[in-house]
């Protein structure tokens, strides 16, 4: 069961099937003013993010029913959620399988705690100063688009548009710097953490998949808008 220890602003979620494990997580985090809410089965994971107010997971890879990358994946499909993978020991095709499917940091338990917190308070700390999202928030509404964050959901004049969690972070970059050209190469960075190359091309996909959901839901394809040479931006 999901279980509630402390009040503060930031919460993180424990997904640890071990329970030695999960109280000494908590108990640091905990030191750090987060409150902690635990889980140790995968299969919960889904249901306590739905309530809301998650800010962080910090997701085991080694879980009794399905293993952490699966779990990733699934997460993935449902919200944007920050989420450090924790691994007994280290494994590159795990690592690398991570992070390619979503995970913000990799860390084994052979590294202090303590590390793990301060790594996962960077990482909120970029997010909640981050251009994107200037304050902390998990929704955006403007006009007729409406976007939440945490479930991944984008809403078009209430008609729900089924997006990839690329797609979404595309379109909530965009959306978040209203009227501002973002060049290429910041975007390349932000969305699929990687440099720009002149002939890479999956930038421009992925915005053309963006624009023809958003204008088969009724919106006009000039909100979202090419600056030739420069890069784009949602009117």
């Amino acid at each position: 069961m999901a279980s509630r220890i402390r009040q503060h602003s930031m919460t993180v979620l424990i997904v640890e099937p071990n329970e030695g494990l999960s109280q000494q997580i908590s108990e640091q985090f905990w030191l750090e003013n987060f409150v902690v809410r635990r889980c140790s089965a995968g299969n919960e994971v889904q249901g306590v993010v739905a309530e809301g107010g998650i800010d962080l997971i910090i997701l085991s890879m080694q879980l009794p029913e399905m293993s952490g990358l699966t779990l990733l994946k699934r997460c993935r499909q449902f919200t944007g959620i920050p989420i450090i993978l924790i691994a007994a020991h280290y494994q590159m095709a795990d690592c690398m399988n991570g992070f390619m499917h979503g995970a913000d940091d990799y860390i084994t338990q052979q590294r202090p705690l303590k590390e793990l917190v301060y790594r996962a308070m960077a990482i909120l700390r970029r997010l909640n100063t981050d251009t994107v999202s200037p304050e902390k928030r998990h929704e955006l509404v403007v006009g007729e688009l409406k976007m939440d964050r945490q479930r991944l959901s984008v809403t078009v004049n209430e008609q729900s548009i089924s997006m990839t969690p690329i797609q979404f972070k595309l379109l909530w970059t965009l959306v978040s710097q209203p009227a501002e050209v973002l060049s290429k190469s910041y975007l390349y960075r932000q969305v699929l953490a990687r440099e720009f190359s002149p002939y890479d091309r999956s930038l421009d996909m992925h915005l053309s998949r963006v624009r023809k959901k958003l204008v088969a839901a009724g919106m006009s394809a000039e909100r979202l808008q090419t600056s030739h040479g420069k890069g784009y931006r949602f009117a």
